[in-house]
């Protein structure tokens, strides 16, 4: 052998198994990504995303106050905000 001694080797067995594991679910999400990715490629419409300003003016008008808030999901297409209700918001009616 090249100098490596087999409690060395034993050690990495459960480091690799791991990796593997993580491989594995990696490829199972591509289960779901990959054909709504293939349908969004093929549908004939424009999206329309709600810019970030208004998003969060659309959170204020609704009686929330924004914590934090960044765009997220592949290519930061959506909008992500911790809200909580503002001091002072009413019920909204039903």
């Amino acid at each position: 052998m090249s100098g490596v001694s087999l409690p060395a080797i034993g050690r990495a067995g459960p480091a690799v198994s791991a990796g593997l594991r993580r491989g594995v679910a990696a490829l199972g999400a591509l289960r779901w990504l990959v054909p709504t990715a293939l349908f969004e490629g093929c549908r004939d419409f424009e999206p329309h995303y709600m810019p970030a300003a208004a998003f969060h003016d659309a959170l204020t008008q609704a009686g929330f106050e924004i914590l934090d808030a960044k765009r997220t999901f592949l290519a930061e297409i959506s909008g992500l905000a911790w809200v909580r209700r503002a001091e002072g918001a009413t019920e909204i009616d039903r």
